[in-house]
């Protein structure tokens, strides 16, 4: 059991590695986000982009508005530097997810200026966008770098949900066939010393399977491994893997 919790742990690990830098790219510093809804207000989208911009630039903010990369199959996300300084690179390489383009304040023509907002730049005057806000009637819903706000930013992601269960579902599918073939596991573990059986992970780009893993070291160890999986099976996916 204690070699499926592991196996989970290390799925989560890097499920939540992924999600947090989706939702905080660390690659261009993000500290902050802000989803804001400028219905309520008096001011137009441009008038918006204007302030934002103004402010991001006088307070230091370094505002970038996260948009949807309409190139490609549009599954990707750009981020648009909304007033003149931002990040300071052209792109933002993302944990397991490619990267994303950082364009300049003129892609927001004709954008909306409801969205998602990151501050990646000093938040120690973030007070200042804050108070505009509320003074301007645009609903704002803030989420900080932090720990609570990690896992905000997580929870509402339906994938961290999906990706969990299933990995739970598929590592406890082979514990219980490892439960169910205690002989081919006592065989393949009397082969030597050295060969164990256990509940893991086929590699990281995939952290969502699960798999049998039997380690060995010799060659002559790995022949009997291959030789006793000719004659039974656990009835799920197996990798051999030399030490």
């Amino acid at each position: 059991m204690s070699t499926v919790l592991f196996a989970l742990l290390a799925t989560l690990a890097v499920v939540m590695t992924d999600l947090h830098d989706r939702a905080f790219p660390q690659s261009i510093g993000a500290h902050a986000t802000v989803s804001i809804d400028v219905s309520a207000s008096s001011m137009d989208d441009d008038e918006v982009f204007a302030e934002l911009g103004a402010l991001s630039d006088d307070l230091g903010l370094g505002l970038v508005k996260v948009a949807p990369d309409l190139s490609g199959d549009q599954s990707g996300r750009v981020f648009v530097v909304v007033g003149e300084r931002g990040p300071g690179v052209s792109a933002a390489p993302l944990f397991n997810d490619g990267t994303a383009q950082i364009r300049g304040s003129e892609a927001l023509a004709s954008s909306y200026a409801s969205g998602q907002y990151l501050v990646t730049g000093d938040t120690a005057r973030v007070a200042g966008l804050r108070e505009w806000l509320d003074r301007e009637a645009i609903t704002a819903r803030w989420t900080d770098d932090t720990t609570a706000g990690t896992l905000r930013a997580l929870v509402v992601q339906q994938s961290f949900g999906v990706t969990v269960l299933a990995a739970i579902s598929l590592l406890g599918e082979v514990d219980d066939a490892l439960a169910q073939n205690p002989g081919l596991v006592e065989d393949l573990e009397s082969i030597g010393s050295s060969v164990s059986v256990e509940t893991g992970l086929p590699c990281d780009d995939q952290p969502d399977r699960a798999l049998v893993r039997i380690i060995y070291t010799s060659g002559d160890q790995r022949r009997q491994i291959d030789t006793l999986l000719q004659q039974d099976t656990f009835g799920v996916p197996a990798q051999v893997i030399q030490q």
